[in-house]
Protein backbone atom coordinates (compact mmCIF):
# COMPACT_ATOMS: atom_id res chain seq x y z
CA UNK A 1 0.00 0.00 0.00
CA UNK A 2 1.03 3.70 -0.80
CA UNK A 3 1.91 5.53 2.25
CA UNK A 4 1.54 8.75 0.69
CA UNK A 5 -0.04 11.25 3.22
CA UNK A 6 -3.98 12.03 2.50
CA UNK A 7 -4.86 15.58 2.36
CA UNK A 8 -7.26 17.01 4.59
CA UNK A 9 -10.08 17.65 1.46
CA UNK A 10 -9.47 14.15 -0.18
CA UNK A 11 -9.94 12.52 3.30
CA UNK A 12 -13.51 14.81 3.32
CA UNK A 13 -14.39 13.44 -0.39
CA UNK A 14 -13.16 9.73 0.30
CA UNK A 15 -15.23 9.76 3.83
CA UNK A 16 -18.21 10.29 1.86
CA UNK A 17 -17.88 8.74 -2.09
CA UNK A 18 -14.74 6.53 -1.77
CA UNK A 19 -15.55 3.51 0.86
CA UNK A 20 -12.14 1.44 -0.55
CA UNK A 21 -10.25 4.49 0.13
CA UNK A 22 -11.23 4.06 4.58
CA UNK A 23 -8.53 1.51 4.80
CA UNK A 24 -5.72 3.69 3.51
CA UNK A 25 -6.71 6.63 5.55
CA UNK A 26 -7.24 3.99 8.92
CA UNK A 27 -3.79 2.99 8.15
CA UNK A 28 -2.22 6.37 8.62
CA UNK A 29 -3.19 5.90 12.29
CA UNK A 30 -5.85 7.01 15.09
CA UNK A 31 -3.55 10.65 15.60
CA UNK A 32 -4.13 11.35 11.64
CA UNK A 33 -7.91 10.85 12.55
CA UNK A 34 -7.78 13.38 15.12
CA UNK A 35 -6.06 15.98 13.19
CA UNK A 36 -8.41 15.26 10.44
CA UNK A 37 -11.08 16.13 12.82
CA UNK A 38 -9.45 18.99 14.37
CA UNK A 39 -9.49 20.82 11.22
CA UNK A 40 -12.64 19.54 10.28
CA UNK A 41 -14.03 20.87 13.58
CA UNK A 42 -12.20 24.65 12.45
CA UNK A 43 -13.94 24.75 9.58
CA UNK A 44 -17.32 23.25 10.35
CA UNK A 45 -17.39 23.77 13.64
CA UNK A 46 -17.29 27.87 12.71
CA UNK A 47 -19.46 27.61 10.77
CA UNK A 48 -22.15 26.23 12.89
CA UNK A 49 -20.97 28.85 15.46
CA UNK A 50 -21.36 31.71 13.39
CA UNK A 51 -25.04 30.16 12.64
CA UNK A 52 -26.01 29.52 15.88
CA UNK A 53 -24.34 32.91 17.25
CA UNK A 54 -26.16 35.09 14.41
CA UNK A 55 -29.58 32.89 15.15
CA UNK A 56 -28.99 33.92 19.34
CA UNK A 57 -28.82 37.53 18.76
CA UNK A 58 -32.16 37.64 16.35
CA UNK A 59 -33.89 35.93 19.14
CA UNK A 60 -32.26 38.73 21.39
CA UNK A 61 -33.21 41.41 19.05
CA UNK A 62 -36.27 40.57 19.23
CA UNK A 63 -36.89 40.47 23.23
CA UNK A 64 -34.88 43.68 23.16
CA UNK A 65 -37.48 45.21 20.97
CA UNK A 66 -40.54 43.41 23.27
CA UNK A 67 -38.92 45.09 26.02
CA UNK A 68 -38.69 48.74 24.82
CA UNK A 69 -41.95 48.69 23.42
CA UNK A 70 -43.76 46.47 26.21
CA UNK A 71 -42.26 46.94 29.31
CA UNK A 72 -44.03 50.04 31.22
CA UNK A 73 -42.19 52.87 33.08
CA UNK A 74 -41.22 52.02 36.78
CA UNK A 75 -39.56 52.48 39.53
CA UNK A 76 -38.05 50.08 42.29
CA UNK A 77 -36.54 51.69 45.10
CA UNK A 78 -36.14 50.82 48.99
CA UNK A 79 -38.30 47.58 48.51
CA UNK A 80 -41.36 48.97 46.87
CA UNK A 81 -42.19 48.94 42.91
CA UNK A 82 -43.90 51.55 40.94
CA UNK A 83 -45.35 51.10 37.82
CA UNK A 84 -46.94 53.69 35.35
CA UNK A 85 -50.31 52.42 33.88
CA UNK A 86 -53.76 50.80 34.46
CA UNK A 87 -53.34 47.61 36.93
CA UNK A 88 -53.49 44.41 36.22
CA UNK A 89 -51.22 43.92 33.62
CA UNK A 90 -52.04 40.39 32.69
CA UNK A 91 -49.44 38.31 30.03
CA UNK A 92 -50.88 34.91 29.38
CA UNK A 93 -49.49 32.38 26.61
CA UNK A 94 -50.52 28.84 26.94
CA UNK A 95 -50.31 27.46 30.27
CA UNK A 96 -47.85 30.05 31.86
CA UNK A 97 -49.51 33.33 33.84
CA UNK A 98 -47.60 36.82 34.28
CA UNK A 99 -49.53 39.55 36.04
CA UNK A 100 -47.89 42.71 37.49
CA UNK A 101 -50.70 44.24 39.81
CA UNK A 102 -49.07 47.17 42.61
CA UNK A 103 -52.52 47.45 44.13
CA UNK A 104 -52.61 44.45 46.00
CA UNK A 105 -56.28 43.25 44.77
CA UNK A 106 -54.85 40.15 43.08
CA UNK A 107 -54.60 37.03 45.29
CA UNK A 108 -51.84 34.69 44.95
CA UNK A 109 -54.14 31.83 44.60
CA UNK A 110 -54.44 32.99 41.37
CA UNK A 111 -51.81 31.16 39.79
CA UNK A 112 -53.49 27.48 41.47
CA UNK A 113 -54.82 27.04 38.07
CA UNK A 114 -51.63 27.30 35.97
CA UNK A 115 -48.90 25.01 36.17
CA UNK A 116 -46.48 27.56 36.04
CA UNK A 117 -46.45 31.43 36.41
CA UNK A 118 -45.47 34.71 37.85
CA UNK A 119 -46.96 37.47 40.17
CA UNK A 120 -45.22 41.04 40.68
CA UNK A 121 -46.26 42.99 43.46
CA UNK A 122 -45.82 46.39 44.94
CA UNK A 123 -43.23 44.34 47.45
CA UNK A 124 -42.64 40.89 46.36
CA UNK A 125 -42.93 39.03 43.28
CA UNK A 126 -44.34 35.41 43.17
CA UNK A 127 -42.65 32.51 41.29
CA UNK A 128 -44.30 29.41 40.35
CA UNK A 129 -42.03 27.07 38.53
CA UNK A 130 -44.06 23.68 39.06
CA UNK A 131 -46.97 22.79 40.30
CA UNK A 132 -44.82 21.62 42.89
CA UNK A 133 -42.52 24.02 43.79
CA UNK A 134 -43.61 28.26 44.27
CA UNK A 135 -41.14 30.93 45.82
CA UNK A 136 -41.55 34.47 46.69
CA UNK A 137 -39.19 36.83 46.73
CA UNK A 138 -39.30 40.31 48.74
CA UNK A 139 -38.02 43.16 47.00
CA UNK A 140 -36.46 44.39 50.49
CA UNK A 141 -34.20 41.27 51.00
CA UNK A 142 -31.91 42.85 47.64
CA UNK A 143 -31.16 45.85 49.95
CA UNK A 144 -31.28 49.53 49.33
CA UNK A 145 -31.56 49.02 45.38
CA UNK A 146 -33.23 51.47 42.63
CA UNK A 147 -33.87 50.09 39.47
CA UNK A 148 -35.88 51.78 36.29
CA UNK A 149 -37.15 51.27 32.97
CA UNK A 150 -34.31 53.32 31.96
CA UNK A 151 -31.89 51.51 33.34
CA UNK A 152 -32.56 48.01 32.27
CA UNK A 153 -32.06 49.85 28.41
CA UNK A 154 -29.00 51.11 29.42
CA UNK A 155 -27.72 47.41 29.72
CA UNK A 156 -29.77 45.49 27.01
CA UNK A 157 -27.31 46.33 24.21
CA UNK A 158 -24.81 44.44 26.21
CA UNK A 159 -26.95 41.36 25.47
CA UNK A 160 -25.86 41.18 21.87
CA UNK A 161 -22.19 39.53 23.27
CA UNK A 162 -23.78 36.92 24.22
CA UNK A 163 -24.68 35.55 20.91
CA UNK A 164 -21.28 35.72 20.39
CA UNK A 165 -20.21 34.39 23.71
CA UNK A 166 -22.53 31.85 22.35
CA UNK A 167 -21.38 31.02 18.87
CA UNK A 168 -17.22 30.65 20.88
CA UNK A 169 -18.78 27.77 23.04
CA UNK A 170 -20.44 26.08 19.91
CA UNK A 171 -17.48 26.02 18.39
CA UNK A 172 -15.64 24.20 21.45
CA UNK A 173 -18.48 21.85 22.42
CA UNK A 174 -18.50 20.94 18.58
CA UNK A 175 -15.04 19.73 18.89
CA UNK A 176 -15.82 17.50 22.10
CA UNK A 177 -19.05 16.14 21.01
CA UNK A 178 -17.69 14.81 17.73
CA UNK A 179 -15.51 13.19 19.94
CA UNK A 180 -17.91 11.38 22.26
CA UNK A 181 -19.87 10.68 19.13
CA UNK A 182 -16.77 9.00 17.42
CA UNK A 183 -16.34 6.57 20.71
CA UNK A 184 -20.19 5.73 20.54
CA UNK A 185 -20.17 5.19 17.21
CA UNK A 186 -16.59 3.10 17.75
CA UNK A 187 -18.88 1.04 20.62
CA UNK A 188 -21.78 -0.24 18.93
CA UNK A 189 -20.08 -0.61 15.89
CA UNK A 190 -18.36 -3.38 17.24
CA UNK A 191 -21.47 -5.47 16.88
CA UNK A 192 -21.35 -4.57 13.03
CA UNK A 193 -17.87 -5.75 12.88
CA UNK A 194 -18.83 -9.70 14.43
CA UNK A 195 -21.99 -9.68 11.81
CA UNK A 196 -19.19 -9.41 9.38
CA UNK A 197 -16.53 -11.38 11.15
CA UNK A 198 -14.06 -8.64 10.98
CA UNK A 199 -11.18 -8.16 12.84
CA UNK A 200 -10.55 -4.25 13.96
CA UNK A 201 -8.75 -2.73 16.56
CA UNK A 202 -10.23 -0.07 19.14
CA UNK A 203 -7.87 2.07 17.31
CA UNK A 204 -8.85 1.33 13.85
CA UNK A 205 -12.26 1.07 14.38
CA UNK A 206 -12.19 4.56 16.39
CA UNK A 207 -10.64 6.16 13.11
CA UNK A 208 -12.99 4.49 10.97
CA UNK A 209 -15.88 6.03 12.76
CA UNK A 210 -14.54 9.48 12.71
CA UNK A 211 -14.12 9.85 9.01
CA UNK A 212 -17.52 7.84 9.03
CA UNK A 213 -19.53 10.89 10.78
CA UNK A 214 -18.56 13.22 8.17
CA UNK A 215 -21.75 13.08 5.99
CA UNK A 216 -24.41 13.12 9.22
CA UNK A 217 -22.40 16.39 10.75
CA UNK A 218 -22.57 17.99 7.13
CA UNK A 219 -25.97 17.57 7.17
CA UNK A 220 -26.74 18.87 10.95
CA UNK A 221 -24.84 22.24 9.73
CA UNK A 222 -26.53 22.67 6.41
CA UNK A 223 -30.29 22.24 8.34
CA UNK A 224 -28.86 24.55 11.23
CA UNK A 225 -29.02 27.23 8.21
CA UNK A 226 -33.04 26.45 8.35
CA UNK A 227 -33.21 26.81 11.89
CA UNK A 228 -33.51 22.59 12.35
CA UNK A 229 -31.66 19.95 13.43
CA UNK A 230 -30.84 15.92 12.14
CA UNK A 231 -32.58 13.65 14.76
CA UNK A 232 -30.18 11.42 16.40
CA UNK A 233 -31.25 8.39 14.70
CA UNK A 234 -30.81 9.48 11.45
CA UNK A 235 -27.47 11.18 12.51
CA UNK A 236 -26.09 7.60 14.21
CA UNK A 237 -28.14 6.04 10.89
CA UNK A 238 -26.47 7.23 8.13
CA UNK A 239 -22.80 7.13 10.31
CA UNK A 240 -23.81 2.80 10.59
CA UNK A 241 -24.42 3.01 7.00
CA UNK A 242 -21.15 4.29 6.58
CA UNK A 243 -19.46 2.02 8.97
CA UNK A 244 -20.71 -1.43 7.33
CA UNK A 245 -19.31 -0.37 3.77
CA UNK A 246 -15.81 0.95 5.97
CA UNK A 247 -16.10 -2.31 7.54
CA UNK A 248 -16.55 -4.53 4.57
CA UNK A 249 -13.79 -2.71 2.50
CA UNK A 250 -11.75 -3.08 5.43
CA UNK A 251 -11.68 -6.59 5.99
CA UNK A 252 -11.82 -7.11 2.29
CA UNK A 253 -8.45 -6.22 2.62
CA UNK A 254 -7.94 -8.25 5.62
CA UNK A 255 -8.73 -11.50 4.13
CA UNK A 256 -7.04 -10.26 1.14
CA UNK A 257 -3.81 -9.05 1.79
CA UNK A 258 -2.37 -9.29 -1.94
CA UNK A 259 -5.58 -6.68 -2.75
CA UNK A 260 -4.06 -3.39 -3.53
CA UNK A 261 -5.73 -0.37 -2.26
CA UNK A 262 -6.46 2.05 -5.23
CA UNK A 263 -4.59 4.79 -5.23
CA UNK A 264 -5.29 8.74 -5.34
CA UNK A 265 -3.22 8.68 -9.12
CA UNK A 266 -5.85 6.25 -10.09
CA UNK A 267 -8.77 7.72 -8.91
CA UNK A 268 -8.16 10.59 -11.07
CA UNK A 269 -7.59 8.65 -14.21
Amino acid sequence: MNKEKVSFFSKLFYSIAKFDQYPRMIKEGVGKAFLYLFLFSLIFGTISGVIVGYQTNQGLQAFVGEIEQGLPDFTLTNGELHVEGEMPIVLEEDDTLMIIDTTGLTSPSILDDYPTGLLVFKDSVIYKKSVFETRQYRFSDFGDVTLTKADILTYLPLLKWIGVIFGIFVFLFFYIAKIINAFILTILSFILSAIQKAKISFAQMYSMSIYALTLPILIDVLLKLFNLNLRWYLYYGIAFVFMWMAIRAMNRITTNPVEVLPEESELND
